[in-house]
């Protein structure tokens, strides 16, 4: 299929922390759509997961150490009940198929107004980050006497009914039934209830990738206020953001704790069906302790591949989910509900280095089938933090469902939320994002590309030494 892809960029930042919400929340909506990142990391494709996929599964480890009371100036959160002041106007969306995010100067042809899009599906995206990307068509004339089809958005038309692929099916005009753009040419209604009659989407003029802005983001976006919040309601904020931007996904919650490893305090469930318990267990979360990551990540790795907790069991500082357990006294983690071949990820939110966090030496090694896989019986580092890779880079090649078919790997990716100027990025000082051994290469490559601080290892990307330097 033909793919224009539409990228949300950051903007400029100062080393005043401006970017730390708006870096997260496309980061995040990276991994939950299982999409690359493209070469700069702080551009970002925004992609729901889609219906016609198994559903992905997505375990958020939040860091909920002292260190997170922390306070930072950052950009205040886009709220989309408010209407921003601007140059761009609210009733409207702006459409980019290319990888720039529109400006309001007065010569932009390329929006629609609100009232013709009829693309149902981007109601969370908008509502909650201002932008949504996806495959789009327009019911209009290609040119004048000619009879009005479904074809790609016409720059200068900002009337003519507007629809995405993943409305197909769902909602179309909202009449009852009518749910499929037709592909009959001068049809009285560019909808139909027969799926027969309903367009070839991803053929020519109806193959073009489109991100909408709504005006009101984009005059928040160009005019932000800075405030002041401490790290952990940034973590909190920018984390219910990315939730509430989405749908047709699993999603469990761990936490750390105060000296050793994590709990599992929300077991994987569909945030569909359990969106405000998920978003009330992320908003109750405090601050104290210290940073125990390859702990967390470790005890990760038991419930994904449901064994007996070892954090769980043995930490009572926080309650394990019972919906996450098999069994109790001792503490046994059920297996995550998994579609073959879903695609699923841990989210390692952070603002630093990893502390008191040592036992992992002994307990990552001991893991089932972890020479085997990896190539060795030890840790690759020492000292706090020493077996984060290794803990990532098992996930990413141990079958954690057997008697599931296919190959159910988990992927690791990590943010951190900082503060050190020296670590800036487009989007700011304070967001750094990594891929801890992310997915198959098709070659074997021993090869150091040390302008990105990536190497390779037994087919596996494996990006830094830590996840955060």
């Amino acid at each position: 299929m033909k793919r224009r892809s539409s990228i949300l960029k950051g903007m400029n930042m100062t080393n005043r922390h401006k970017g730390l919400l708006s870096a997260v929340v496309p980061a995040a909506l990276t991994v939950l759509a299982g999409l690359p990142a493209v070469a700069d990391d702080t551009e970002l494709l925004l992609v729901n997961p889609t219906g016609d996929q198994p559903t992905p599964n997505v375990m958020f480890i939040l860091d909920t150490s002292g260190s997170m009371t922390s306070q930072e100036e950052t950009v205040e959160p886009y709220d989309s009940s408010r209407t921003y002041s601007g140059d761009c106007d609210s009733d409207r969306l702006y459409w980019s198929d290319v990888d720039t995010t529109p400006v309001c100067d007065g010569s932009e042809t390329q929006f629609i107004e609100k009232s013709v899009f009829y693309c149902d599906a981007a109601g969370l995206q908008l509502g909650g980050i201002g932008s949504y990307t996806n495959t789009m068509v327009q019911y209009r004339v290609e040119q004048s006497g000619s009879e009005p089809g479904w074809r790609d958005i016409e720059p200068g038309n900002s009337t003519d009914p507007v629809e995405c692929q993943d409305d197909s099916g769902l909602h179309g005009d909202g009449s009852a039934g009518d749910v499929y753009a037709t592909a009959q040419s001068g049809a009285a209604d560019p909808w139909t209830s027969d799926p027969a009659l309903e367009i070839s989407w991803g053929s020519s003029p109806r193959n073009v990738t489109y991100t909408v802005f709504d005006g009101n983001y984009l005059n928040w976006q160009s005019s932000p206020n800075m405030i002041t919040l401490s790290r952990n309601e940034i973590m909190r904020t920018v984390t219910m953001t990315v939730l509430n931007s989405l749908n047709n996904l699993n999603v469990g919650v761990m936490r750390f704790n105060d000296r050793d490893g994590g709990t599992v305090i929300q077991a994987m469930s569909s945030l569909d069906d359990n969106r405000a318990q998920i978003l009330q267990t992320i908003d109750n979360l405090n601050a104290s302790g210290s940073t125990p990551l390859s702990e967390s990540l470790y005890e990760s790795a038991l419930y994904w591949r449901g064994s007996p907790a070892f954090y769980g069991e043995n930490i009572n500082e926080h309650e394990t989910d019972p919906a996450a357990l098999a069994s109790t006294d001792p503490n046994v983690y059920a297996n995550p509900p998994i579609d073959v071949c879903a695609k699923n990820y841990n989210v390692l939110l952070s603002d630093g280095e990893p502390t008191q966090d040592t036992d992992t030496q002994t307990l990552v090694p001991a893991l089932p089938n972890y020479s085997q896989l990896l190539g060795r019986n030890t840790c690759t580092n020492t000292g706090d933090g020493g077996c984060l890779i290794d803990v990532a880079e098992y996930l990413s090649l141990v079958d954690t469902d057997p008697d599931t078919p296919g190959l159910q790997n988990v992927t690791t990716h990590t943010h951190r939320v900082c503060h050190r100027p020296a670590v800036a990025s487009r989007y700011g000082p304070c967001i750094r994002r990594r891929v801890l051994c992310c997915r198959q290469r098709p070659e074997p490559d021993a090869g150091f590309a040390a302008d990105r601080g990536e190497y390779q290892r037994s087919h596996i990307v494996v990006c830094g030494t830590d996840g955060f330097g």
